[in-house]
């Protein structure tokens, strides 16, 4: 039977959910009106005549024979549906107006249309429906009491005759509808256990490959954050003793060549760090640590630090309101974003002006632009700019350094901050990005602890005692010459942590340990915990290639009570000294 409807029927209706339903309309209709015609066929053999008003009943049948033809042209099986229903129930409705109702032999048929709906049909349709239905039902007995019903068609002596003619169709009707309808719902069965088995199959597939996924991305995360710690331990003896060589009172020849050292092991150091933040932009796995603080003094600081690359040519302005505004954002994310803005600034700006300003607009939402008069954009190229490992330039000869990451980065991390940058800018007119933070704005005062620039005079290290634990000898003594060079006098060396934890079990009166995390046999973590265990009471700064923030909160939760990263910088040295040592 399935193979034989899936040959018929058009090939719209025999896949997803409405191939049971259409099978039924098919086989449902073809059988009736099949049945319908050969009583007529029977009926005019056996009485010799045609009435009239049986053409109506031909009609009607074979409006339901045709729903073969109606299903090649029409693709909503809902109107298909409909259309079977209201015609079943147009010709019994008929049949049975014609042959007095109950007391003639058509009542039976009644049982069909109630079937079908039953089948086609549920909640609110199959209610109102049924009630349509019954209806017409209950309106032919009562025109049957009123004497409306004109004379049956069927002569009265036909009646038993015709009754065993309708019990007996309605019989084959049952029969091999529900023989049809078994063998389809077994057929139905039967492909929705096959869809059920191939949907399990392609869930498996798709978690294989999700763990798949899931292992390489750990994979990868690993071997980035190994990397950045096996190329940050280098750099940091590097980007050390340039700074150290920097401070030094060297020759003037000398001097450049150790800027230039510190310049090019910074710049790796931007390159190791964009990769990283983009990674973690791809699997938005970038933590933002945000809190209340005032963008006036975040900016100032900022245009200071860019000053020193400026070209002589060009000039930097910073406009800012009268009053202290404060926002709530992360500090050192929303300065990244920023520096790589001036720096793009200052980078395509030959001469004129870059100006800074920060307004407030709509009483609630931050507004940071950054103005340049260099080299300007394409308007069709600005679409471009946030693309990664891409670059745009209106001058081909222009230095164009760096792994167009940059502005990718800052967009990922403003986005993450549901924020915006908007650009505009025209060529050789120059461009003008602005750092959109809705909402960002803080109305309550904050009360902020302000750290002078000048660190250098403040901080002083004689009379302190202070130990270094790095498994690394070169990281030892880039550390410890920048703690000699801020006035140190008392520096010691470990490379493990079981000899920290020896040291300062003999040495309780150390005032600062810096603290490296990942070391062999015992790790920098374990070593704090064991320290602490003692009844240590100094500080202990975590001093580790090991960047990220996890690594932060690791060594917090560990009992440390600061964290800085290698490469070290004196100036963050400096400040995170100060905290701690009293002046």
């Amino acid at each position: 039977m399935d193979q034989f409807l899936t040959k018929v029927l058009p090939d719209r209706f025999l896949n997803g959910d409405d191939a049971f339903r259409a099978k039924v309309l098919w086989l449902y209709s073809t059988v009736l009106g099949g049945l319908g015609a050969l009583i007529l066929i029977g009926l005019t053999l056996v009485e010799g005549d045609i009435p009239a008003r049986r053409i109506g009943t031909v009609i009607l049948a074979s409006l339901l024979i045709g729903v073969t033809v109606l299903m090649r042209y029409v693709s909503a099986l809902m109107f298909i549906s409909w259309y079977v229903l209201l015609v079943s129930i147009a010709m019994i409705f008929y049949v049975d107006f014609n042959n007095f109702s109950i007391a003639g032999p058509s009542t039976v048929l009644w049982m069909v249309p109630f079937t079908l709906m039953a089948l086609l049909f549920s909640g609110l349709r199959l209610y109102l429906i049924f009630c349509f239905t019954f209806s017409l039902f209950v309106f032919n007995i009562f025109a049957l009491f009123q004497g409306w019903l004109p004379e049956p068609i069927i002569q009265a002596e036909s009646w038993l005759y015709v009754q065993c003619i309708y019990v007996l169709a309605v019989a084959i009707l049952v029969v091999v509808c529900t023989r049809g309808m078994s063998n389809l719902a077994s057929g139905h069965l039967l492909e929705l256990q096959k869809e059920i088995m191939n949907k399990q199959e392609r869930i498996e597939e798709i978690n294989l490959l999700k763990v798949s996924a899931e292992s390489s991305t750990r994979s990868k995360s690993l071997f980035l954050a190994t990397m950045s710690h096996e190329l940050r331990t280098p750099l940091n003896s590097v980007i050390g003793n340039a700074q150290l060589l920097s401070r030094a009172k060297l020759p003037e020849t000398y001097r450049v060549k150790a800027n230039d050292i510190a310049t090019a092991g910074n710049l790796l150091l931007v390159l190791i760090n964009d990769v990283l933040d983009f990674s973690k932009l791809e699997e938005t796995k970038l933590n933002l640590i945000e809190k209340p603080y005032a963008i006036n003094q975040q900016l100032i600081k900022l245009t200071r630090m860019m000053e020193t690359k400026l070209k002589s040519s060009v000039k930097i302005k910073l406009t800012l309101p009268d009053e202290p505004i404060y926002i709530y954002a992360d500090e050192n994310r929303l300065s990244q974003v920023l520096m790589n803005l001036l720096s793009n600034a200052i980078k395509f700006t030959d001469h004129g002006e870059i100006d800074v300003s920060l307004v407030v607009e709509n009483e609630k939402d931050i507004k940071i632009s950054i103005t340049d008069t260099g080299i300007g954009i394409n308007p069709n190229d600005i679409e471009k700019l946030f693309t990664r490992f891409s670059q745009v330039a209106g001058d081909s000869a222009k230095n164009m350094e760096g792994t167009g990451l940059g502005l990718a980065i800052s967009l990922g991390i403003i986005k993450q901050m549901s924020c915006d940058i908007n650009v505009n800018s025209l060529p050789d007119k120059g461009s003008c990005f602005s750092v959109v933070l809705p909402r960002r704005l803080v109305t309550e005062s904050i009360e902020e602890v302000h750290v002078s620039d000048d660190v250098t005079d403040q901080l002083s290290l004689k009379g302190y005692s202070i130990l270094v634990v790095d498994d690394i000898d070169m990281n030892c003594t880039v550390l410890e010459s920048m703690l000699l060079d801020l006035g140190g006098d008392d520096v010691h060396l470990v490379n493990s942590g079981a000899k920290a934890v020896e040291h300062i079990a003999q040495n309780m009166q150390t005032h600062v340990i810096f603290m490296d995390m990942r070391m062999p046999s015992m790790d920098g973590i374990e070593a704090t915990q064991r320290i602490r265990t003692l009844g240590y009471q100094g500080v202990i700064i975590a001093a580790t290639a090991n960047a990220s923030g996890h690594d932060r909160e690791t060594c917090i939760a560990a009992g440390m009570d600061d964290f800085i990263s290698k490469p070290v910088a004196m100036e963050e040295l400096e400040r995170v000294l100060l905290k701690f040592i009293n002046t």
